[in-house]
């Protein structure tokens, strides 16, 4: 006959006891558990992001953005005014465009189409790049242009 060692025996012991004694391994096999809660409540609404609209500034372009994220250091400071000057240089000579066009005319363009053509265009001004979801708005009230994206 086959003798168990100590160590097999309180195996076979202390497992089942373990089980017994509080131990939670699960739900019994026949019993049944709860079904899920039914929501009670109306589906989730995907909402759309809320706008904000802003002066155009650097910090909002893309590559103002990427310098934004540079950490502070002996490469990456100049790294990060080398990214956001040509930007800094392209709304600039915006805002002077536009002056310059309500000396000439006495007021501001009336819509955006009309600032696009008579500013940029006329200008031959490339806009700096935006992420995806921003885009350029112009206020017609007081001649500036907004960048439009999510908050």
């Amino acid at each position: 006959m086959n003798h168990v060692s100590a160590k097999s025996w309180l195996l076979l012991v202390a497992l089942p006891l373990a089980a017994g004694m509080g131990c939670d391994l699960g739900p019994p096999a026949g019993e049944n558990t709860p079904p899920p809660k039914a929501s009670t409540g109306p589906p989730p609404i995907a909402t759309e992001p809320v706008m904000v609209q802003e002066n155009a500034s650097v910090d909002l372009t893309k590559k103002g953005q990427a310098a934004a994220k540079l950490e502070p250091g002996v490469i990456s400071t100049p790294a990060r005014a080398y990214l956001r000057v040509p930007d800094r240089v392209i709304l600039d000579n915006i805002t002077y465009a536009v002056k310059l066009y309500k000396a000439e005319h006495g007021d501001f363009p009336k819509s955006q189409e009309q600032f696009m053509q008579d500013i940029i265009a006329f200008n031959q001004i490339k806009l700096p790049e935006l992420p995806q979801d921003s885009k350029y708005v112009y206020n017609p009230a007081t001649g500036e242009l907004m960048i439009e994206h999510p908050q």
